[in-house]
């Protein structure tokens, strides 16, 4: 069962740190540093999802570690703050080049026609909503792949009452055919035991007639003997 948990907590690991690679070089895509809202909106909620996968990932990794044996455990937690370190450096990156652009964005629209400013404005404006949209949108997400983990461990869960099942099955067979196996070896002791107790019963009366006889035969003669000295 550990080496199960290390198992799968490799594959996560592993899926982590390809997302936060492809996260890494989408940071410095040049969408990023366009005035343009639209495609610049466009690349920030990729990113932003990229993130959101990220969080569920490296959620996944510490109830992994909380189920891994004592000894692995310390590795792995190294492993997942080192990791946690750089999602965090990566999602302070995107905030700041929102900030920053909100603030670019401000200041060009002070210096705009008042069309201008009504247009950075808006912009402004959805990315300041665009943030409990996001944390909605991930908790939504870690909500679903939570239900997906607790299925996972329910199945693992359920697989592995089946194989204790099937082991107990296995166990009841042995002890069942122990338990035959000891009432036919007392079965036959019990056989053994009553012919050895019918010879020896047999030996003793066979040695009682033989003394009796023996008993009669020396009276016999004591009695011919007294008759032939004392009466001939």
């Amino acid at each position: 069962m550990q080496s199960s948990n290390c198992d799968i907590y490799d594959i996560i690991k592993k899926k982590l740190v390809l997302l936060l690679d492809e996260i890494r070089p989408l940071l410095k895509h040049k969408d990023l540093k366009e005035q343009n809202g639209e495609s610049r909106q466009r690349m920030e909620k990729l990113i932003e999802r990229k993130l959101s996968q990220a969080h569920t990932l490296i959620k996944d990794l510490e109830n992994e570690s909380f189920q891994a044996s004592m000894a692995a455990r310390p590795r792995m937690n190294r492993e997942i703050k080192k990791l946690k370190l750089e999602y965090d450096s990566l999602e302070r990156s995107i905030v700041t080049r929102q900030q920053l652009y909100v603030r670019q964005s401000a200041s060009y629209g002070r210096a705009a026609p008042s069309s201008g400013q009504h247009t950075n404005i808006n912009s402004s404006e959805t990315v300041n909503e665009k943030s409990p949209l996001l944390r909605s949108e991930r908790s939504l997400h870690h909500a679903t792949a939570g239900v997906h983990r607790s299925n996972e461990i329910a199945s693992q869960s359920e697989d592995i009452g089946n194989q204790i099942l099937s082991s107990l099955d296995g166990q009841r067979e042995q002890l069942l055919h122990t338990r035959d196996k000891m009432d036919e070896i007392d079965s036959v002791l019990e056989k053994r035991s009553t012919r050895l107790l019918s010879s020896i019963n047999r030996y003793l009366i066979s040695n009682r007639i033989f003394l009796i006889c023996i008993i009669i035969l020396e009276l016999v003669g004591i009695g011919l003997i007294t008759y032939f000295r004392f009466f001939s």
